[in-house]
């Protein structure tokens, strides 16, 4: 050991560069962490204010704007109140209250999409865990949605969004949250607001081949009102819902089926339904019931409708637009959109006589009969990639002239460079007529007919309504005779000599 006092040195030496490399660490931490604190609450502050900035671009929000706001337009046989037309705009959607719609299809529905929906406050917490946990284990390759049934609720109302983003998905959550207590706060339940959102959701969700909500889909699939569907019929309703374009059950029966039973079973897991229940219903053989087909959704768009039924629609346009004064396309817009109840006073067994007679062209004169013939053909040239569009309007005396001048037409037009967009024949027999029977007590049209031969086309000129010609010696009727006879001057009985004379120098 080395007790000199050259030793000593040395040891206070040894000792003061530690304590002065131990300050220099000290000093450099505290930098470090101060800058790492000042970071850390910048980078929150930037949070906040960025998360305040999202909230503030949200789409505002009320219990009455959170609503399917288009709904079809049903016309009724006055009476009976059998259906008769529609008119179906942007969205196919009859509405249904909570307590028509079978628990089934709620419970289904609560099952596979929201499973914790009676429990969350808008939000789903575990979801979004188990949603984030399912990306970063699958390395982003498997996505899934922790959207509660009320966040997309407000996605397809009111926010309107059509892809997800970080910002749209924030907006979303605080907006449910915020819907959900404002609910809560005006039915004065959870149980009240939770079922409230369930009713909007079931009567929005799109269920493919343009229908939306469970009413409409009832109705195409099964043929029947939703209120009795099955267990098994509930659950293929139920299983559209994630992708519809794969999911329907028409095209799809196989996928529909693989996700009916995802629902079944999900719905026995949460207790919804016993297992003797479950057996019975994923043994049903369902799919034979079902009644949609991709023809019957072309032919209700191809629907060509009555001349009564567009004659009513044209009346209730008029009356919307000297009702709001607004304008003849935003009246056109609230009748295939509002969902009104049009109730008719036709008489179907009546206009089933009127049409087979203006059908029937025999009993027309065959001495004046000629056609008016409209042939409309749309081409594309694959050599110039240009579209066009043709029409041309002849008179001819029999149909085989018709179809030999659409012959010559076409061979004229179209070359080997052409392929047929679209064609359309419009045949108008001569000489027309049309006919209108109503009741005289009430003045109720029970028959139309607003043109001879079979109607082809939507929106055609309805003779009956639309064609505006001089009255001529009907309105004697109404100018003479009546009144002659309300005055006492004329009777049943009267005799008026049909010969010239001049009044105020007109001679009739």
């Amino acid at each position: 050991m080395n007790y000199s006092k050259n030793g000593a040195r040395k040891k206070r030496s040894g000792s003061t560069s530690s304590k002065i490399a131990n300050k220099i660490f000290i000093i450099f931490f505290r930098a470090v962490l101060a800058i790492f604190l000042v970071a850390a609450f910048a980078a929150a502050g930037g949070a906040i204010g960025a998360y305040i900035g999202i909230i503030k671009n949200a789409p505002v929000i009320t219990a009455s704007s959170v609503q399917p706001s288009k709904y079809v337009t049903y016309m009724y046989l006055d009476g009976t109140n059998d259906e008769y037309d529609r008119y179906k705009g942007d969205e196919n959607r009859e509405y249904v209250t909570f307590e028509q719609i079978p628990q089934d299809l709620k419970d289904a529905i609560v099952a596979i999409e929201d499973e914790r929906f009676y429990s969350h406050n808008g939000i789903d917490l575990r979801g979004m865990v188990r949603a984030m946990s399912v990306i970063i284990s699958s390395g982003g390759e498997t996505v899934e949605g922790a959207s509660t049934i009320t966040q997309q609720l407000i996605k397809n109302t009111v926010a309107k969004i059509l892809s997800n983003t970080w910002e749209t998905k924030l907006q979303e959550q605080y907006l449910a949250v915020r819907y959900e207590k404002n609910l809560e706060d005006i039915y004065g339940s959870k149980l009240a607001a939770k079922n409230h959102i369930l009713e909007l959701y079931l009567n929005t969700i799109a269920l493919h081949w343009g229908l939306n909500g469970v009413q409409t889909a009832a109705t195409y699939y099964f043929g029947r009102d939703v209120s009795t569907l099955t267990l098994s019929e509930c659950a293929v309703i139920a299983a559209i819902t994630q992708r519809p374009a794969s999911y329907e059950p028409v095209k799809h029966p196989e996928n529909n089926q693989y996700r009916q039973r995802l629902v079944l079973g999900k719905m026995l897991e949460l207790g919804f339904i016993t297992n003797e229940e479950y057996t019975e219903a994923y043994n049903d053989d369902v799919y034979s019931r079902i009644s949609g087909s991709e023809q019957k959704y072309m032919d209700e768009i191809e629907t060509v409708r009555s001349f009564y039924s567009e004659a009513a629609f044209e009346q209730v346009q008029r009356d919307l637009i000297a009702k709001f004064n607004i304008s003849k396309e935003e009246a056109s817009f609230l009748i295939y959109n509002e969902g009104y109840k049009i109730y008719l006073p036709i008489d179907t067994q009546l206009q089933a006589i009127v049409d087979e007679a203006y059908n029937n062209s025999s009993l027309f004169p065959r001495s004046a009969y000629r056609i008016d013939a409209t042939y409309y053909l749309s081409l594309h040239n694959e050599i110039t990639g240009e579209d066009q569009h043709f029409e041309k309007k002849v008179t001819l005396y029999n149909e085989t002239e018709v179809n030999r001048f659409v012959d010559i037409w076409q061979g004229e037009l179209i070359g080997p460079s052409h392929t047929i967009l679209g064609e359309r024949l419009i045949i108008t027999p001569q000489p027309q007529s049309a006919f209108i029977l109503t009741d005289y007590k009430t003045g109720y049209v029970k028959a139309m007919a607003g043109a001879r031969g079979e109607k082809t086309v939507n929106r055609a000129f309805n003779r009956a309504t639309q064609s505006e010609r001089h009255p001529g010696s009907v309105f004697k009727v109404l100018s003479a005779i009546a009144p002659g006879i309300d005055s006492g001057i004329l009777t049943p009985a009267s005799v008026i000599d049909d010969v010239p004379f001049t009044a105020q120098k007109y001679t009739p």
